[in-house]
């Protein structure tokens, strides 16, 4: 969104724009001259108010202000965003007490109905450390929690199977949430005693943001709190490899060391390994400073492809390029391709081909005998290359493709990958003419 502080890595191209093959927000705003909050929250509510003209603005969910940008994945599955509906918002705290959010699905009305019936207050969540508390023996009293004063009751359950509720504990919180924006918590967990953790669905396709299973070779995104370093670190390739161990911070997967390109302390950008590819799950946990994250669990996949857009959400305008005599530059609605003329696409999830996790791929090396189908408007397209991205690092495909004769014009014409019988998902355009 406007204001924030990025950080972006990638490729100049001819006309000076920048393909970005990774663009990371700052979650301390050290590097940009300002500051900002950082905790991960979810809200179940009703919409109380949206924009005027459109879903791009400020809405009102359950008593808070939800900032919906381009780059918020929208999911109405249980029915249209409208005032009145029920949906659940996951984003990141401002300092303002607004909630800067990613991701926004409809869901049922049961859902935004926590107690008695027709009480549309919201079910909040969210994550955060624990900076002070009661010191009473059933730990109830007030608790201030991440940015939040959260009250404790003697009906409040506390699930510590993962360590003790204390101060500097990671915990998630579910509760009612007041008009003074304080919780009245109905559980705690803790997730971690150390200080570090893993959010529940914190384990992220990092082109799609899709929170599915994770496939080797895989970029993926882990959001948490206390996983890294605080000012964000990226990560340099040590003799055509990335590292391990990146700022003090390593994720391993059934205690295998990954290839780290990223980690700030509310994400890491991480390659997954090849050694998950004959297992149905991998364990995965965090290692920041010596203190250790909660460990997730998730499914394993052969493949899980998903194409990289400009918007860094999987949905939209895709992150192209149009190759024309000897040069390229960047696809969109106002510099469109030509049908008959060459197309790059980038994705992820197409499985490891380097024989090094974590390598930048020198020269080009096709996918081992993948079947690789590409339409473009419902038309196939001709694959003219589908394999390794020359100076990326492995794990990013590239996609050499002819847009068909026949495909159709405009702005945002539907774009979609299949390799080997996995799609990748819907809602990714590119713009011909």
């Amino acid at each position: 969104q406007l204001d924030a502080c990025v950080e972006v890595d990638g490729r100049l191209l001819n006309d000076g724009a920048v393909l970005a093959y990774e663009i990371d927000r700052q979650h301390s705003m050290e590097k940009c001259g300002a500051g900002m909050g950082g905790e991960s929250m979810e809200l179940f509510g009703v919409i109380e108010s949206l924009p005027d003209g459109g879903l791009l603005g400020d809405w009102t969910v359950g008593g808070e202000t939800v900032v919906v940008t381009e780059t918020t994945k929208l999911e109405a599955e249980y029915g249209p965003f409208q005032v009145g509906s029920c949906v659940e918002v996951k984003g990141v705290l401002q300092d303002d007490g607004s909630l800067a959010s990613y991701e926004i699905e409809t869901k049922p009305m049961s859902k935004c109905t926590p107690g008695t019936p027709g009480d549309d207050s919201g079910l909040f969540k969210f994550y955060g450390i624990a900076t002070s508390g009661p010191g009473t023996p059933n730990h109830a009293g007030t608790w201030e929690i991440g940015n939040r004063t959260v009250i404790v009751t003697a009906t409040t359950v506390i699930d510590e199977e993962h360590g003790p509720l204390q101060v500097g504990s990671c915990v998630e919180v579910y509760g009612q949430l007041a008009d003074n924006g304080e919780v009245t918590a109905t559980k705690i967990e803790v997730e971690s005693a150390s200080g570090s953790c893993l959010s529940a669905d914190g384990a992220r396709h990092a082109a799609t943001l899709d929170d599915g299973p994770v496939s080797p070779g895989t970029i993926v995104s882990l959001f948490g709190l206390g996983i890294g370093p605080a000012s964000g670190a990226m990560a340099t390739p040590q003799n055509g490899v990335f590292p391990t161990m990146l700022a003090d911070t390593r994720v391993l997967f059934d205690g295998h060391p990954a290839p780290v390109l990223y980690a700030s302390k509310n994400q890491i950008n991480v390659i997954v390994p090849r050694m998950v590819e004959d297992r149905d799950e991998t364990h995965v946990q965090v290692e920041y400073a010596g203190a250790w994250s909660n460990v997730l669990t998730l499914p394993v996949k052969r493949l899980a492809p998903g194409l990289f857009t400009l918007s860094g959400t999987g949905r939209g305008q895709a992150a192209a390029l149009n190759y024309d005599d000897g040069s390229y530059t960047l696809n969109g609605p106002d510099n469109p391709v030509e049908r008959g003329d060459v197309l790059v696409l980038y994705a992820t999830g197409a499985g490891p081909m380097a024989p090094v996790d974590g390598q930048v791929m020198t020269a080009p090396k096709p996918l081992d005998g993948a079947r690789v189908t590409v339409l473009i408007g419902g038309k196939r397209a001709r694959v003219l290359y589908a394999g390794a991205a020359p100076g990326l690092v492995d794990g990013v495909v590239q996609l050499n493709v002819e847009v068909p004769h026949d495909a159709p014009r405009g702005a945002a014409v539907d774009v979609r990958v299949e390799i080997d019988g996995e799609a990748t998902p819907g809602g990714v355009t590119v713009a011909v003419r």
